[in-house]
């Protein structure tokens, strides 16, 4: 238990007129209980192990908050001795408390056959108690081929080492809102006056659900591990899927507007996220030279399987089969050049030359939200690369580190017009009746325009970049020059990060999470040091 008790005077001032006395006191419980069992054992090439745990973990707390005002002095810090007028208070609490059982069994053969079975059986007090507990079971195998004498005998000399191994489990997650099969009710900023006294107010603030429970998520993975010629080249490959389901999310799309009602969450959505990593490494040294190679490569797709979608939305705007954060857009398909290129097309109201062309997906000669295109990106990159290159020969060595990112868009909202400036990339080839052939449209203020203040394909950029996020250059003096000096070690270097950026975005960095602009930027730094061992 750590309860805290906190005090403030604020005497008479400018921003406080009348002298305040405010008190905080908090108090928060937290209590912890584990136990485990091991269980290991050999029986010649037979090894066996199991465990088996109990983990209790509970969580409480209060706070109060009181102050009261107009002290005639400061002489007595206690809250009795300000005016009853604009006294004020107030105070919560908070209660958590879950409860695991897990264990796992394990046995392998001779290092060769290896298997795993691992399971929890999990409460948490955010469910009702009919649906408070999951179990959530996993197994596990692998196969050292490697170790098997046909293999030996056949591939050993180039394929030194080989492993298959697969796992397949279930995961639970209770990191959702509380409470959410009770009742719940908030104070109404007003009351209502019975004979001469004020009674306050309540209101619901969601419907329960009383069968809430655990999201449960099924996790596949298939790899290989593997040396090549003596451990000159390392491999390994990885298959990953996962089903998501019992995703709590509410059926509120199917239900028509004029209802009036917010239906509460419900175990019934469906996400599956499925991809790929690799990862190769190759080091080798010839003579005095030494070098490393380390590669990784990762791919992850995820989409939406199932939620309560609105019935007969066009398919061209379904969510449904996308992957999350895939957001609608209008379909921008070039610039009007010219009066004629607006009469010629269907256009939003008030558009002039210079403005950004909407395609019209229905074919219905007009520009509406019935136009919008589910476009299948985000801002998280689908595929990301990784190439770490060292390299060390008579006391010089060199390291650094190339990140990469690809399948990955932001959509770019500058503060341009009258409340900032524009960009160059923007501003240097816009339309104007000179240039009539830009590749950007006419100046404009983002808040007026409709093909800047409505989301079009136009602003979404792809964010795909290169760039060389570390490099470091040193030289340690040899052991006959340190010995001399009376030195361990001698060294001397110069590094930096974020030295070079390739992409296409420009006018900020690739890996911004807004497309305004309004961030704090990577830096690019540059480092030297010296490091001396006595």
């Amino acid at each position: 238990m750590t309860p805290m008790t906190s005090r403030s005077w604020k005497p008479r001032s400018a921003a406080s007129p009348p002298p305040n006395w405010e008190e905080w006191f908090n108090q928060n419980q937290s209590v912890t209980i584990n136990a485990k069992i091991n269980y290991l054992r050999s029986f010649g090439k037979h090894n066996v192990g199991a465990i088996v745990a109990i983990e209790r973990n509970e969580s409480k707390g209060d706070n109060l908050w009181a102050r009261r005002r107009y002290f005639m002095s400061g002489a007595v810090d206690q809250l009795f001795a300000g005016s009853n007028e604009e006294k004020d208070n107030t105070g919560r609490g908070f209660d958590y408390a879950r409860l695991n059982y897990f264990g796992r069994l394990s046995y392998n053969y001779d290092e060769k056959y290896l298997f795993d079975f691992n399971w929890r059986y999990d409460g948490s007090q955010n469910f009702p108690s009919h649906r408070r507990f999951g179990f959530f079971p996993g197994v596990s195998a692998g196969w050292v081929l490697s170790r098997e004498n046909f293999w030996k005998n056949n591939v050993g000399s180039t394929v030194d080492y080989f492993k298959l191994r697969a796992s397949y489990g279930q995961m639970g997650n209770d990191q959702v809102d509380p409470f959410q099969y009770l009742n719940t009710f908030n104070i109404a900023g007003g009351g209502m006056v019975f004979g001469d006294k004020l009674y306050q107010g309540i209101y619901a603030l969601r419907i329960p659900n009383e069968n809430i429970t655990w999201e449960v998520s099924n996790n596949l993975d298939v790899a290989i591990e593997a040396k090549f010629f003596n451990g000159l080249i390392g491999l390994e490959a990885e298959y990953f899927r996962t089903h998501r389901y019992s995703i709590l999310t509410t059926r509120s799309a199917s239900v028509p507007i004029y209802t009036g009602l917010t239906l509460p969450d419900e175990n019934i959505g469906k996400v599956e996220n499925q991809g790929i990593d690799l990862h190769l490494t190759h080091k080798r040294t010839v003579r005095k030279f030494t070098y490393e190679v380390v590669a990784n490569i990762s791919h992850a797709r995820n989409r939406i399987v199932f939620w309560d979608e609105v019935p007969n939305v066009p398919e061209w705007q379904r969510s449904t089969g996308k992957q999350i954060g895939a957001n609608l857009y209008y379909e921008a398909i070039g610039i009007f050049r010219d009066q004629k290129a607006i009469d010629d097309y269907p256009h939003i109201g008030g558009a002039v030359p210079g403005d950004v062309i909407f395609r019209d997906v229905n074919e219905d000669g007009q520009i509406n939200d019935l136009d919008r295109v589910r476009v299948n990106r985000s801002e998280y990159p689908t595929w990301n690369y990784g190439l770490t290159l060292g390299a060390d020969y008579k006391g010089f060595d060199l390291t650094m580190l190339w990140q990469a990112a690809t399948g990955s868009s932001q959509y770019i909202r500058t503060e341009s017009g009258l409340i900032g400036n524009f960009p160059m990339k923007i501003a240097a080839d816009r339309w104007t009746e000179d240039n009539i052939d830009a590749s950007m449209p006419r100046p404009y203020d983002r808040d007026r325009e409709y093909w800047v203040s409505r989301p079009n394909t136009f602003w979404l950029w792809d964010t795909d970049y290169l760039r060389l996020k570390t490099l470091e250059i040193g030289y340690s003096v040899s052991e006959r020059l340190r010995k001399k000096a009376g030195l361990e070690e001698l060294r001397v270097y110069i590094s930096g990060q974020n030295l070079l950026t390739f992409d296409k975005v420009k006018i900020f960095d690739p890996e911004s999470p807004t497309g305004s602009g309004q961030f704090y930027p990577q830096t690019r730094i540059f480092n030297a040091g010296l490091n001396v061992t006595f």
